[in-house]
């Protein structure tokens, strides 16, 4: 009888332990992918990759390994995450409206990091105010967030935009044109954005005269995810993301002037050029600042206008879709769009459990 108890436990023992050690082994052995791009803001996840941040996450929340790879065209990242390549990518909130879920992708935006105060702007050749778009041709890139600038800029100033004409252009090539235009006398006008931005400024006789801090919380950055991505790696994401930007926040804290160096050698940008880019861009360093903007009146109103620019503009049209058969749902159960097919979800829940862990 005392053999066969022996024999039994040391079979329940072995069973035991292949359970945890199958465990252990079936989330070590997944991978899972956040991709970015160029963006002052975005850089800091070069920081997390390389500094070893997400170890720590993917050891708490037993995700296996999640990695952070830098794509250097925007577009390509947004492809990336549309075929399954990568399990999140940041992105303008307008993209993630206009792409994946027109796309029939279901998303999640998991983190808002922040929106443009400043960062897109329409300059003119020469002196003028934001009326004189009437009646002249802008150069723009189609679907960009300075093309979302300028629609919006029409809107809210009352302008007819049957007499505003837009010209499809790169942004990289914008300047250089521009500055053709302006030494021609030839009355340029462009919406854009960036770096470019800056580029163009620089021009002789260039006037900045609308820009993004006029919209205040419509071109929102965030970190979306494909909705069936495992809960657990949510959380990494949230808790690692949060972790470096808590450090952002706090001036006394010696890793920091750390963090923004390596952040401006990742954009490729002299630190004190970065220093301005990274002031144009409102970054929710808090994760319950950020929670408390995903809920509030003003992200649902962005996310109407963003609907009705797309509408306006054609984008549902060429992709063959109506803007009304998918929906964006909030937090709170609200809903923009279809309720029946939703496709973006807003989510404050992992932000506020980010906050909760770092506090």
């Amino acid at each position: 009888m005392v053999k066969v108890k022996i024999i039994l436990l040391f079979f329940c023992s072995v069973f035991v332990l292949s359970i945890f050690f199958g465990e252990v082994t079936s989330y070590a052995d997944k991978k899972y992918k956040v991709v970015w791009s160029h963006h002052p803001a975005w850089e800091a996840w070069s920081y997390i990759g390389q500094q070893n941040v997400m170890d720590d996450w993917e050891q708490r929340f037993k995700t296996g390994e999640i990695l952070s790879e830098k794509v250097d065209n925007y577009l390509e990242s947004l492809r990336m995450f549309m075929d399954g390549r990568a399990d999140a990518c940041v992105m303008y909130l307008m993209d993630a409206l206009t792409i994946p879920a027109l796309q029939g992708v279901e998303s999640t935006v998991l983190v808002i990091v922040g929106f443009s105060k400043g960062a897109e702007g329409i300059v003119f050749s020469e002196r003028q105010d934001i009326s004189a778009l009437n009646g002249r041709f802008v150069r723009v890139e189609r679907f960009s967030p300075s093309h979302y600038l300028i629609s919006r800029a029409i809107e809210e100033n009352g302008l007819d935009r049957e007499k505003v004409s837009l010209v499809n252009t790169r942004e990289e090539d914008i300047p250089k044109l521009f500055g053709l235009e302006a030494t021609n006398k030839r009355r340029g006008v462009a919406s854009v954005g960036g770096e470019f931005l800056m580029q163009t400024q620089q021009i002789d006789g260039a006037r900045l005269i609308y820009n993004s801090a006029m919209l205040p919380g419509e071109i929102v950055t965030v970190l979306v995810v494909r909705s069936e991505t495992a809960d657990n790696v949510k959380r990494a994401l949230a808790g690692a993301w949060f972790e470096v930007m808590q450090v952002m926040a706090d001036k006394d804290d010696p890793e920091r002037a750390n963090v923004i160096s390596h952040m401006a050698s990742s954009s490729g940008m002299e630190l004190t050029k970065f220093k301005a880019a990274l002031k144009k861009h409102k970054t929710f360093y808090l994760a319950r600042e950020a929670a408390a903007f995903a809920k509030s009146y003003k992200m649902k109103s962005t996310v109407n206008h963003i609907h009705n620019f797309a509408a306006h503009e054609g984008l549902y049209e060429e992709a063959g879709r109506d803007g009304g058969d998918f929906g964006v749902l909030f937090s709170d159960g609200g809903v923009v769009g279809s309720i029946d097919n939703i496709m973006l979800r807003i989510e404050k829940r992992y932000m506020l459990m980010a906050s909760d862990w770092l506090n």
